[in-house]
């Protein structure tokens, strides 16, 4: 005799990694987002809504900021000579006073540089998958994980989407496909760090990008969440970073 299969029903959806943090904590997840100028959309996605989202939330994030140093000497795609502003480079110890004082469960960092500008180094201009842009670069991210996960609070690090702009230089999609692999290559390679996957989430199936999202634009100039989808996409993030963390938890 053999036992007829019994249908085990329905899978119950996963909880929601905001609600489970919440539960763990008994209190709502703090959250330090740091980056760029796209993690500062996030950022301004979120902190109006903070308690309707059942985050705690705080920015260190810089627009027009990474994590690169050097020179600060850059030269955008139309031609145009600019030098960064010191806050770019002072996150070695702008990030550790941030972390100090909120004592965040996590830290989201978002660099969205779309490999769209080059910069000078030791007085020649290179960009990304240039052999000696990468391996200086390489050891600027690696320092900028270091910093964060010094204090043993997780942290996780999303990929850069496509720039999907006219002002997108003709090498940028690759640029980023470099990046891409760096970031890959250092998250996994570091201790503390979980990856995210906003390059998946924006433009699944390369190079074609998502456009909107339940009717919202996701990108109005191609490359910042602004307005709402800083909202949509900033809960989305937070979500992955929170549910990667609880796994490697």
């Amino acid at each position: 005799w053999v036992p007829a299969a019994t249908d085990p029903g329905p899978t119950a959806p996963p909880p929601d990694p905001i609600v489970a943090a919440t539960e763990r904590l008994d209190r709502p997840p703090r959250i330090l987002i740091v980056g760029d100028s796209v993690a500062f959309t996030l950022a301004r996605g979120l902190l109006p809504f903070e308690e309707q989202l059942g985050l705690d939330v705080e920015s260190e994030a810089v627009i027009a900021c990474g994590v690169a140093r050097g020179t600060g000497r850059v030269r955008l795609p139309d031609g145009t000579i600019a030098t960064e502003a010191s806050a770019c480079h002072d996150w070695a110890s702008r990030w550790p006073s941030a972390i100090n004082a909120f004592d965040p469960d996590l830290v989201l960092l978002v660099v969205g540089w779309p490999a769209s500008t080059e910069r000078d180094l030791d007085g020649t201009w290179r960009r990304p998958c240039d052999p000696v842009f990468d391996a200086w670069y390489r050891e600027e991210v690696a320092e900028a994980l270091h910093v964060l996960t010094a204090s043993g609070v997780p942290v996780a690090m999303t990929n850069a989407a496509y720039w999907r702009s006219a002002r997108a230089p003709d090498w940028s999609d690759d640029g980023v496909d470099c990046l891409n692999d760096l970031y890959g290559e250092l998250i996994a390679a570091t201790p503390g760090v979980a990856p995210v996957d906003l390059a998946g989430f924006v433009c699944p199936d390369p190079p074609d990008c998502v456009g909107e999202i339940d009717g919202v634009e996701l990108r109005d100039d191609g490359l910042h969440f602004n307005g709402p989808a800083g909202t949509l996409v900033g809960m989305w993030v937070t979500r992955q970073g929170l549910a990667a963390i609880a796994e490697d938890g």
